[in-house]
């Protein structure tokens, strides 16, 4: 299992709203009240965002509708083909003839927006033809649900479903074609899927320099409660969540333990006075 954040599954959030630097392009679209039972979720969009910076892949899937009993126990599923020879599983909904590499699988369960948790893992084909869905990676999450829910969005880091290895040579280009599912964390119920879509992703580069310039060490990560920050001084420091909401501000003392007792179980960022930023795993 991977413990490093910079291979690790970023926490999903059910959002009413949820803004991002860039924006996010439409990957399938899907008529509504299309789905197997009308009792679970059904998806309408799906779309992703690629960052360069932080070399992450944000999914979005927009839903007809999610009722509170549809939220507490919500599922969903990506796949990923990456157009290689290596061994491959069949999805097993509507597209059921169509191979993957990689399955991204999401459910949750308890009543929002407390008590609502859920775990997001990762299988290859391996994983998924013996039925171990998370035999790449599993990470509990903390989940947010606003009222009238109706968009999912969660990311992962693109060397977890898209890596490095799969780039073409000559073009330094990666290359994927993905579909998306929703339903319960117990079953399938709508797919989204157009086979004519794809993640482009340019290798060549991916902001290295800029990511170096802006961000700093922190150990150990994921932490239970105390973090180090390898800072070169003394500064004030912001701790914010993944819709961007400062938690708490405060000054840091350099080579002082930080004190994150406060944070649920989640995925968060820490931002300096001069700029610099990183991510971080409460646990």
């Amino acid at each position: 299992m991977k413990t490093n954040i910079y291979s690790s599954v970023l926490s999903l959030c059910l959002l009413l709203s949820y803004s991002m630097k860039g924006q996010y392009q439409l990957l399938a679209t899907d008529p509504s009240n299309d789905g197997v039972n009308s009792q679970l979720a059904d998806g309408t969009h799906f779309a992703y965002y690629y960052d360069a910076q932080s070399d992450s892949i944000f999914f979005r899937i927009e839903l007809n509708s999610l009722s509170p009993s549809m939220a507490s126990g919500f599922g969903c599923n990506v796949m990923v083909n990456l157009f290689s020879t290596d061994p491959t599983f069949n999805f097993w909904g509507q597209d059921n003839q169509l191979p993957y590499h990689y399955l991204l699988t999401a459910w949750v369960t308890g009543s929002p927006p407390s008590n609502y948790t859920g775990t997001i893992g990762i299988a290859d084909a391996n994983g998924v033809n013996t039925q171990n869905y998370t035999n790449l990676y599993q990470n509990n999450i903390q989940i947010v649900i606003e009222p009238n829910l109706t968009r999912v969005t969660f990311g992962i880091k693109r060397e977890d479903i898209m890596p490095a290895r799969y780039q073409a040579p000559a073009t330094g280009i990666l290359a994927a074609s993905v579909a998306a599912a929703v339903g319960s964390n117990q079953s399938w119920n709508d797919d989204l899927f157009d086979p004519d879509s794809r993640i482009l992703i340019d290798m060549n580069g991916i902001g290295l320099e800029e990511v170096e310039e802006s961000s700093f060490e922190v150990y150990p990560n994921p932490c239970t409660g105390l973090l180090y920050l390898d800072l070169e001084k003394d500064q004030l420091i912001q701790i914010s969540d993944l819709q961007g909401r400062v938690l708490k501000s405060m000054n840091y003392r350099k080579d002082e333990a930080l004190d994150l007792s406060f944070l649920k179980a989640g995925l968060y960022q820490i931002r300096t006075a001069s700029g610099q930023y990183q991510s971080f795993i409460r646990q």
